[in-house]
């Protein structure tokens, strides 16, 4: 007689559900010259994403509580960028995600001298990740605010523990240039 053994497992998946990320740029067209990045508002999760086709690609992750950053143009030589935030997502359905730079609107800072040239922007957007957890925050650095566009995707409901600082950097010539 002849016995064959074999062992057999399975790995059970934890509640999981389709993420759906489109990236549209400022004409309304599927773009790829895009990234959205995801983060879990508890634990250490966090991945960036990108289709450079055709701008749609579909993740799967796991339940949870999540912070979207999606970018149009996210290369610093880009003449604009579209900066799109979707503070919480509760990932517990297959869902779709349309980052659209049309939805982002212009920062509009006005320093003393109207002569100042802006020549460096920073923003920072910090979250609460809930009790117990340390406070997160965002960075994104550009060459300036000018051609940059900010927005939020979702829901205009209030987020507790989220806050944003803009901050650059202006020059002037005197006298002597």
């Amino acid at each position: 007689t002849v016995r064959v053994r074999s062992a057999v497992g399975a790995v059970r998946e934890v509640e999981s559900y389709d993420l759906t990320l489109r990236h549209i740029d400022e004409h309304g067209a599927r773009t790829g010259d895009a990234v959205t990045s995801v983060a879990g508002l508890t634990g250490s999760f966090s991945a960036d994403y990108a289709d450079e086709q055709d701008g749609e690609l579909t993740v799967r992750l796991p339940k949870a509580d999540y912070l979207l950053t999606g970018v149009i143009h996210p290369s610093l030589a880009a003449s604009g960028h579209a900066v799109l935030i979707r503070p919480k997502l509760r990932l517990d359905n297959d869902t779709t995600i349309t980052v659209d730079a049309r939805q982002a609107k212009p920062v509009d800072i006005t320093v003393p001298d109207p002569t100042a040239v802006n020549n460096d922007a920073a923003v920072a957007i910090g979250y609460g990740r809930g009790e117990g957890l340390s406070d997160a925050s965002l960075q994104f650095l550009l060459p300036t605010f000018e051609g940059s566009r900010f927005g939020r995707l979702g829901p205009d409901e209030p987020v507790a523990g989220l806050n944003s600082l803009y901050s650059g950097g202006w020059t002037t010539k005197d006298e002597e240039g």
